[in-house]
């Protein structure tokens, strides 16, 4: 396998492969957040063209590391693609307004009594509170957003109940949207995990 990223656990590692976007434990396939979400993201995701939706995926993708080598200090500015540079200005405006302290960085999780896990895009201090953070280039803001930086906070290691934020980046400014609603989170994610589960049993 090609492994992208790694996160060593108690019982051993979790390897992501960037050609399947699979996590692995030994031999054993990992869910990820995105696959046990699938049942409420899916009915959206198919009114999307195939063609916008693989052009959306691509953009992400790019200004995510833009913004990763930004916050590592190694982006190369002068050889940034000008479809992407607008989005790292929204994103440098957050960090400015917001100064951040980041503890992780695109960071693997893993949960190991429910057994999934993810790659959340940033964890640690924002406006003196420590937090998870997803990063979004897309025009609206999905509600399962919530639950997805709910399943990262369960798994990332912090004892503290974090706040939740979607920093949604637009051409030279951003949107932070907090989502505080943790019972109806917490439900609807153990609801979905459960959901997973008798799946997984019927398929027998």
């Amino acid at each position: 396998r090609k492994v992208f990223g790694a996160m060593t656990t108690a019982t051993g590692l979790i390897a992501f492969d960037a050609d399947t976007h699979t996590y692995w434990h030994g031999m054993e396939n990992i869910p990820s957040v995105s696959e046990v979400l699938r049942p409420i993201t899916q009915k959206y995701l198919d009114t999307i063209p195939e063609g916008i939706l693989n052009w959306k995926r691509d953009l992400g993708i790019a200004v995510h590391k833009a913004c990763e080598l930004f916050d590592l200090g190694t982006l190369d500015e002068d050889q940034l693609d000008e479809q992407i540079a607008p989005y790292l200005e929204g994103y440098k405006r957050f960090t400015v307004d917001n100064f951040p302290t980041w503890d992780g960085i695109e960071q693997i999780v893993f949960e190991p009594t429910t057994r999934y896990a993810g790659t959340l895009d940033r964890a640690g201090i924002v406006d003196g509170h420590f937090a998870i953070v997803d990063i979004k280039t897309s025009v609206k803001i999905a509600p399962s957003a919530a639950i997805q930086l709910w399943a990262y906070a369960l798994a990332h290691d912090e004892m503290v109940t974090p706040s939740l934020y979607v920093l949604q980046l637009t051409k030279g400014d951003y949107i932070l949207k907090e989502f505080t609603d943790y019972d109806l989170y917490s439900e609807t994610w153990d609801a979905l995990l459960a959901l997973r589960r008798w799946n997984k049993l019927t398929e027998k």
